[in-house]
């Protein structure tokens, strides 16, 4: 399912709809065609290396700011793997760009709005090293006992994520609603997965993407930027992510 997810995704890039369809006018023999492939091509290009039209579809789609009020708790919080990036020649895990995930749930479990932490993340390229393990060593580098950190270190996307979860809080009976802690893009997808699975979650989102000072279309928005194709792709793999998880059972 993992290496599935990847080889869908390398097809959710606009930069690759551009090449494929540049190189099918290249190599047709009908100049009309080559003409109108080229332009397409062109046209691909223009559209989604635009910044604000993907800054617009993000900041709408990922979820609004979760407010806790002074003695609001829950049980346990969940943090969703995905702020981990993996060295496989060196054999080790640093935090990468979603590292807020981390941050946020440790000021969480600090200011008492969550007893426990129970971290999903395993590993899809060496299983002799998990997420969640790397996770736990952090938390508890920090002052976070053992005792009240739960970890599942299998799961490698979020239907695995909502599925062992779920057996995890059977398995200690843990039947209250957890705040659900992952980025704000993600948590759409999350929440239908682990409410689908029975988990009981209330959404915490963290990591933005963007948060922009205001919705204003400047010059700033016509000039082409390279980061907006990366974040397209981003963007296509989580609404075609989330509706694969609506299908699945």
């Amino acid at each position: 399912m993992y290496f599935l997810s990847k080889f869908i995704g390398f097809f959710l890039q606009p930069l690759v709809w551009a090449i494929i369809i540049l190189a099918w006018g290249l190599i047709t023999k009908i100049p009309a065609r080559r003409k109108k492939l080229t332009i397409f091509s062109f046209a691909i290009l223009v559209v989604f290396s635009n910044p604000y039209l993907i800054e617009k579809a993000l900041v709408n789609y990922q979820a609004r700011p979760t407010k806790l009020y002074k003695g609001q708790q829950y049980k346990a919080g969940i943090l969703l793997g995905g702020l981990m990036s993996f060295n496989r020649t060196s054999k080790e895990g640093f935090f990468n760009i979603s590292s807020d995930r981390f941050i946020q749930t440790n000021r969480l479990y600090q200011l008492g709005h969550i007893q426990k932490i129970i971290i999903s993340g395993g590993n899809a390229f060496d299983e002799n090293y998990s997420e969640a393990e790397f996770l736990r060593n952090n938390f508890m580098d920090i002052g976070i006992p053992d005792s009240n950190i739960l970890i599942e270190k299998y799961s490698v996307n979020t239907i695995e994520n909502s599925r062992f979860v779920k057996q995890l809080t059977d398995s200690i009976q843990l039947n209250d609603t957890s705040l659900l802690i992952t980025s704000a893009f993600h948590i759409p997808r999350a929440m239908e997965l682990f409410q689908k699975a029975g988990v009981k979650v209330r959404a915490y989102p963290c990591a933005y993407f963007y948060v922009p000072a205001d919705n204003k279309f400047t010059f700033r928005s016509l000039v082409p930027a390279s980061y907006a194709l990366e974040n397209w792709q981003i963007y296509l793999r989580e609404l075609v992510g989330r509706a694969a998880g609506k299908l699945t059972r």
